[in-house]
């Protein structure tokens, strides 16, 4: 039970992570540094979530 509920909390950030880089990437023209500026992350990290989001 509890592991479940773990797993959909994990799936939940990781949607919300994506949705949050698209919005910033539509905002920024697609401008990738730009994007991470906006939310506070590195370019890399960026990177790391926009091939998340490809790979599911």
């Amino acid at each position: 039970m509890l592991e479940e509920i773990l797993t959909e909390i994990k799936q939940l950030q990781s949607t919300i992570g994506k949705e949050l880089v698209m919005q910033a990437l539509q905002k920024t023209y697609g401008n990738r540094n730009e994007a991470a500026k906006r939310l506070q992350i590195s370019i890399r990290k960026l990177r790391y979530i926009l091939n998340e989001k490809n790979q599911t």
